[in-house]
């Protein structure tokens, strides 16, 4: 089909095709190349689940760029469900700042830049702090946490360093500063992820003298399945027995149950979407009182509303869940900001 071009087995099933044809006919070879896998896979000699994505970059004097750009073209084309992506310079451009976000993020766990903000958890009825979330910063002060950043982490396994570093560091150097109880976050799969978790902290709070009785993890299990319930489990169970308190992160409609009936939970953080679908959808918020109301009834967990903007929000925290739970509802957000 590429005649007059140089054509490349890479490695596996990669190709790098070097040719002189403009976009329009290589896409239009692509086509063809297209229509003969289909014959050959209606002849039975492929499986017809087979399939291919190309990325198109221009040629440049060097080859290696020309080939990372390639590349990542071919990958976006696949993750966007298309055969084909030609260069965008939108997209590399979004590559490379995530290739430094990520880079910048190893940095400052070598270095030891973060910095850490503290935000404070509040009593609903009478708006007094009672717990401190400490929020990890980069080294510029800018939050790392967010939605799209969480999961460019989470998919390249540097949220596993970084949770396992913020833990050390937030125990040893944070907790015996602050007085009352100190919020940390979490991820699960950071957390089962190192083997050795129960007995390293163990260790941690013996030689630092901490009390793990003051520190809340707060752990995010969204997306987990059953297939690690169990194991999730069994390190909740360890996790309360050697005396953290457990909260569980981003709750909503979603949360599997099973994690509930089979250990106390000590908080819940309900997640912003929902509780903010319940102040508009009447369904939702029937929903959400009712799950609260048996989780508080049978082990007596507490609850987290954060996010709270403005006294409207307040005023609807405080009057739709706090006549009935009182002391166990809690709330933070910038309306309690100085």
């Amino acid at each position: 089909v590429f005649f007059s071009s140089i054509v490349v087995r890479l490695h596996g099933d990669e190709f790098a095709v070097v040719t002189k044809f403009p976009l329009e006919e290589i896409k239009r070879r692509i086509d063809l190349c297209i229509y003969k896998i289909k014959l050959t896979v209606e002849a039975g000699l492929l499986p017809d689940i087979f399939k291919f994505n190309v990325g198109v970059a221009d040629c440049e004097e060097d080859i290696k760029l020309t080939r990372e750009k390639a590349d990542f073209m071919m990958y976006f084309a696949k993750k966007d469900n298309n055969y084909i992506q030609e260069y965008n310079e939108k997209l590399w451009s979004s590559k490379l700042n995530h290739d430094k976000f990520l880079a910048d993020i190893l940095d400052d766990i070598k270095n030891d830049t973060f910095t850490y903000f503290q935000r404070h958890i509040h009593n609903v009825k009478n708006s007094k702090s009672v717990i401190s979330e400490i929020a990890t910063r980069d080294s510029y002060g800018k939050s790392i946490l967010t939605k799209d950043n969480y999961k460019e982490l989470r998919d390249n396994a540097h949220l596993r360093k970084l949770d396992i570093y913020n833990l050390d560091y937030l125990l040893t150097k944070i907790t015996n500063l602050l007085n009352g109880m100190v919020l940390i976050n979490l991820d699960y799969k950071s957390l089962v992820s190192k083997k050795d978790l129960i007995e390293y902290l163990s260790t941690m709070i013996d030689v630092n003298m901490i009390n793990p009785n003051n520190v809340i993890l707060s752990i995010n299990i969204n997306d987990i399945c059953m297939d690690v319930c169990d194991d999730v489990l069994d390190m909740f169970k360890k996790l309360k027995k050697i005396g953290f308190k457990l909260c569980i992160d981003k709750y909503s409609s979603k949360t599997i149950d099973y994690l509930f009936e089979n250990i106390d939970i000590d908080y819940v953080k309900v997640s912003t979407e929902y509780w903010k679908e319940s102040e508009k959808n009447e369904k939702t918020f029937k929903l959400l009182s009712s799950k609260i109301k048996v989780l508080n009834e049978s082990s007596n967990t507490k609850f987290i509303f954060g996010c709270i903007e403005n006294i409207d929000e307040f005023k609807y925290i405080k009057d739709k869940f706090a006549k009935t739970l009182g002391d166990d509802i809690l709330v933070s957000g910038n309306y309690f900001s100085d």
